[in-house]
């Protein structure tokens, strides 16, 4: 089986996939396409999403430290 991803722009992304079977005795060919757009569109939102957590979390982090200190002196 062939597979092939053919992009036709940002909006639709297809995947094209070719197999041979044998069908009563007869060679049969099979072309299948998918819309994968939707799942494409979810995978880049998943990374996004991650990079925003790894972004929000080292950036309270490197936040808390100094005030703590200043809390601390401050009491």
């Amino acid at each position: 089986m062939k597979i092939k991803k053919i992009s036709t722009g940002e909006r639709c992304v297809v995947q094209l996939s070719h197999s041979q079977m044998l069908f009563n005795d007869m060679d049969c060919q099979i072309l299948t396409i998918r819309d994968i757009s939707a799942q494409q569109n979810l995978e880049i939102a998943e990374q996004k999403n991650n990079l925003l957590h790894l972004l929000t979390s080292s950036v309270s982090h490197e936040q808390m430290t100094p005030i703590k200190c200043i809390i601390t002196f401050a009491t």
